[in-house]
């Protein structure tokens, strides 16, 4: 996932942080810098998941505009298309995608999954840092199975 601060591209990746987290970190964000933030890392979220699901084409312009972060324009100028034809071609594909979560609710239930998680980890600011350290390992053993679990 790419983000721009302060005019800079920078490369951002999930360490230790939860999905859940880092999507409540981007609504912010969207928020402070008035973009909608929020709706490509959604997007992006339903890509990583149900991705399979879409033509060959849909891929290559989600990859396109949600990983490269390629403007529509960009995007239809590359391919000899119509800006048009590439926002059609994503709505269609985004649509797709909210069409397989409604019915499977992998996001919603990965998000439900995070929010105790979330709430512990908050809780472990009040401990003694020997304590709070030995907890926190218990605490990202337990996020790295769920992850693996979620594969």
């Amino acid at each position: 996932m790419r983000c721009i601060e302060g005019g800079n591209e920078c490369q951002t990746k999930m360490l230790d942080i939860s999905k859940s987290t880092l999507y409540n970190n981007c609504v912010a964000l969207s928020v402070s810098l008035g973009v909608n933030v929020e709706k490509n890392v959604r997007n992006g979220w339903l890509f990583s998941i149900y991705g399979f699901v879409l033509t060959e084409t849909q891929q290559e312009l989600m990859r396109a505009h949600y990983e490269e972060d390629l403007s529509l324009s960009e995007i239809a100028e590359e391919r000899g298309i119509s800006k048009q034809a590439v926002s059609t071609q994503l709505q269609r594909a985004v649509d797709k995608m909210e069409m397989m979560e409604a019915h499977l609710g992998v996001v919603r239930r990965e998000a439900d999954a995070q929010r105790p998680l979330e709430v512990i980890e908050q809780a472990l600011e009040g401990l003694a840092p020997e304590r709070a350290d030995a907890a926190r390992e218990a605490l990202n053993a337990l996020r790295v199975l769920l992850a693996e679990d979620s594969r």
